[in-house]
């Protein structure tokens, strides 16, 4: 599916830290915080997954300004969002919860997406 969702828009980042905030039961502070507990790294995770498959796929850095609130003192190295992305990976194979959430997001996006079309050429 991702890779039919790849001519789309990026997904909202706002919708989908706030779907995060929900299905894991974390606070915007502490999704934004540099505390690394584990349901933080999960929720995270999850962002990034989002951001990186669901329409055209957001640039490391732009997802690092995006989790650090745009705050420069607080900016994520684009590098432990790339260690995110393979987490949300992992995750994804190895944690239902995790899965269900991304799928239940994917399929929502798919149906709420209109897909740009190319036009269609006729033949003379």
């Amino acid at each position: 599916m991702a890779g039919l969702l790849a001519h789309r828009p990026p997904i909202d980042a706002e919708i989908v830290i706030a779907i995060a905030l929900r299905e894991f039961g974390v606070d915007r502070n502490d999704l934004i915080s540099i505390r690394r507990p584990a349901h933080l790294v999960k929720a995270r995770a999850f962002v990034v997954w989002a951001l990186r498959t669901l329409g055209r796929a957001r640039s490391y850095p732009e997802i690092a300004c995006i989790l650090s609130a745009g705050r420069p003192q607080d900016a994520r190295d684009h590098s432990g969002v790339i260690n995110l992305h393979q987490k949300a990976i992992a995750l994804r194979l190895g944690d239902n919860h995790f899965a269900d959430a991304c799928r239940r997001l994917a399929h929502h996006y798919a149906d709420t997406t209109t897909p740009c079309a190319a036009p269609r050429r006729t033949l003379p």
